[in-house]
């Protein structure tokens, strides 16, 4: 059976992985957007307000450059615990935006809040654990880039 808001929620998410760059996600609700990628692969996690949560995944340009997606899959929709909580360390986080180009062999990550980035480094620090700390265990298999042996970019 066809699951026609999984079909519309994954072609909102490819076009805006395609277009928006640097511009707001809020079109379509999306208050937050990270985007985890590793050489070619990335996985980008939408959040909204009300804790509704999708995760896209697939091929891109190098993580080296600008986020383009060349393939997408979409994980169902499902919710976080604390949206709340998420969201008051993303506000925090907003305070002092962190940006490190150093490249190493670790992902990177990018972290978009209320249209602005917020977060770009190849490495993780303590705050985005404390953000994700809640989250990496409620993302699906195959889309969970935080555990071990998931085809998501590993």
């Amino acid at each position: 059976m066809i699951n026609i808001d999984r079909i519309i929620w994954t072609m909102i998410a490819l076009t805006l992985c395609i277009s928006c760059k640097d511009r707001s996600v809020n079109a379509i609700g999306f208050a937050s957007k990270t985007d985890i990628r590793s050489a070619n692969k990335y996985v980008s996690i939408y959040i909204d307000r009300d804790g509704r949560c999708q995760v896209i995944k697939g091929n891109g340009s190098s993580y080296f450059q600008e986020l383009r997606a060349l393939s997408a899959d979409s994980s169902e929709i499902f919710i976080i615990d604390s949206p709340g909580i998420f969201f008051r360390t993303l506000d925090t986080m907003s305070k002092r935006p962190f940006t490190d180009s150093t490249r190493t062999d670790s992902p990177r990550i990018e972290i978009y809040y209320e249209g602005k980035k917020i977060y770009d480094a190849y490495k993780s620090n303590e705050d985005f654990w404390s953000l994700f700390r809640s989250v990496m265990t409620k993302l699906p298999e195959g889309y969970n880039p935080f555990r071990a042996g998931d085809s998501s970019i590993n």
